[in-house]
């Protein structure tokens, strides 16, 4: 718990008088989360609430998730919000595929929540063995250096576009208080991960010594999904090589995050170059073009995902088709990408645009009220 103490206090938050959002899966990370936060109430000054997502895909085994956490909730003295989702596993639209859309949902929900509690944070309890299958996760992808660096201890809200869900009130689950998920006009809250420090078999341990109980996902033996392919087959064959892989490629993260936030810099200071235009945004050829590669496609990248963009859906092949694009410099060309948005270029200007049913930028973006939107 003192890991948790110190992530914590590391964020720099005044959490004195605020609430904060727990996710809790019923998993064992999350169980020790919540446990760990009701014990820290008075060290922080903040009141904890917890929040559930019954994603529908296993209805039995779910609904006991469910039970689990309401009793949980009802031990520790918390109040528990739950979401039951319907069709997540189907609606895969806006996503890669239904994980992704679980994620989104889930995101919405917990940003839902945090707006109509007053929330000041959403705690997750992502460990030291999410950071690294996130990370390498990344680097199988292609994935620049913010997404190899990892996860922040405190990081937005991820974005989440709406999503064909509802909230169900299912009879095995009345004492739960459910909540709808409609998208919240802005997101004070910032996530927290306190326990990115934290190994998964330190956890259990810790649990198990406690006499705490949790719940075990099935789906986490599947190996169709390639994050537990990694988790059960890739990960011990490294260990096996190298001994201690886990904590080196930790320290190599440490120093690609760094890294990445001078990247970051560089990418902010060249993203002020956009201006306003219909339906997204617009700057010089020569300007964007005058740009490393990398910059210029992490440019591109987070105007796609402040003019709203799913970021799953941003593909490094296709900023690299428009980075080839705009070094041309000259003629009429465009590209359509992350569906519902186009990147064009045309006399002497790089435009990046959404099309369709025109989504709203990002809020609490510099954009969402800057971008100009009139009917097509």
């Amino acid at each position: 718990m003192r890991v948790v103490e110190r992530a914590i206090a590391s964020t720099g938050i005044d959490y004195r008088g605020t609430k904060v959002i727990a996710a809790v899966s019923g998993g064992a990370d999350s169980t020790f989360l919540a446990c760990s936060l009701v014990a820290l109430q008075r060290r922080f000054g903040f009141r904890v609430a917890i929040g559930h997502v019954n994603h529908g895909w296993r209805p039995v085994e779910a609904a006991e998730d469910a039970r689990f956490v309401a009793r949980l909730g009802r031990r520790l003295g918390l109040p528990v919000h739950v979401l039951a989702m319907a069709g997540t596993h189907a609606d895969t639209s806006v996503t890669r595929g239904p994980e992704a859309a679980a994620r989104h949902g889930r995101y919405q929900f917990l940003a839902d929540l945090a707006a109509s509690t007053g929330s000041e944070a959403i705690m997750t309890g992502h460990t030291a063995d999410d950071q690294v299958e996130t990370a390498l996760l990344a680097l199988l992808r292609g994935r620049g250096p913010g997404s190899v660096a990892g996860m922040d201890t405190v990081s937005p809200v991820p974005h989440s576009p709406a999503l064909s869900s509802r909230v169900s009130h299912g009879d095995a689950i009345l004492d739960v208080e459910l909540t709808s998920s409609g998208r919240p006009s802005f997101v004070r809250a910032v996530l927290v991960r306190p326990m990115l420090g934290l190994r998964a078999m330190v956890v259990r341990k810790a649990l198990r010594d406690a006499g705490i109980e949790w719940r075990e996902d099935a789906t986490n033996d599947d190996l169709r999904h390639p994050r537990n392919r990694l988790r059960q087959r890739v990960l011990p064959e490294l260990e096996a090589i190298s001994p201690g892989f886990r904590d080196a490629f930790l320290r190599s993260l440490s120093i690609t995050r760094e890294m990445a936030e001078i990247a970051e810099e560089a990418v902010d200071a060249a993203g002020r170059n956009w201006k306003p235009c219909d339906h997204g945004v617009q700057m010089p050829i020569h300007t964007l073009a005058g740009y490393a590669p990398f910059v210029q496609t992490a440019v591109i990248r987070t105007a796609l995902i402040r003019l709203g963009a799913d970021p799953e859906r941003i593909e490094s092949s296709h900023l690299r088709v428009a980075t080839a694009m705009i070094a041309r410099r000259r003629g009429r060309a465009y590209l359509e990408i992350a569906d519902g948005y186009r990147i064009a270029v045309s006399k002497g200007t790089a435009v990046i645009t959404r099309v369709g049913s025109y989504p709203r930028a990002v809020d609490g973006s510099d954009w969402s009220e800057g971008v100009v939107n009139r009917a097509p």
